[in-house]
């Protein structure tokens, strides 16, 4: 009687172990496929903000004149909080670097404490659309490499 307890006992703890193993490993995936999918969204928004850059830049132009990178508050574009959604912070627009007319996509923490960024940085010459971040390379979306 007493060997079969010992046995059952070491069969359970040695299942127990085995799921163990097992959650350590699935609960971190799950966690970086929930946060990559919340990119789809992010994403889909992304493409939205940057026609509305083209148009306002096109806008510009077709006045006569060289168009201003769009800035929040102009005609059209909201406070960077007005942009705040599931997976999205805020959202900043203006020129960051000389040339080139960007968004700003402040997202929340992935992994710690610190919000993420999403830099999108449109080129009027060459009519292109370049995109940097600071999220890890496990986590940078597909469209933004």
């Amino acid at each position: 009687g007493c060997l079969i307890a010992v046995f059952a006992a070491i069969a359970a703890f040695m299942i127990l172990m085995v799921l163990g193993i097992l959650a350590a490993i699935a609960i971190p995936a799950y966690q970086q496929y929930a946060t990559r999918a919340g990119f789809v969204q992010v994403e889909a928004s992304a493409n939205a903000w940057k026609s509305e850059v083209e148009t306002a830049l096109q806008g510009g132009v077709e006045s006569g004149g060289e168009a201003p990178c769009p800035k929040n508050g102009d005609t059209g574009f909201g406070t960077p909080e007005s942009y705040a959604a599931q997976g999205i912070n805020r959202v900043v627009f203006g020129e960051f670097n000389p040339g080139l007319c960007g968004i700003s996509i402040w997202v929340p923490p992935s992994l710690g404490n610190v919000e993420q960024q999403i830099l999108l940085e449109y080129d009027p010459e060459e009519q292109a659309w370049y995109c940097t971040t600071t999220l890890s390379e496990q986590l940078k979306p597909g469209w933004c490499k």
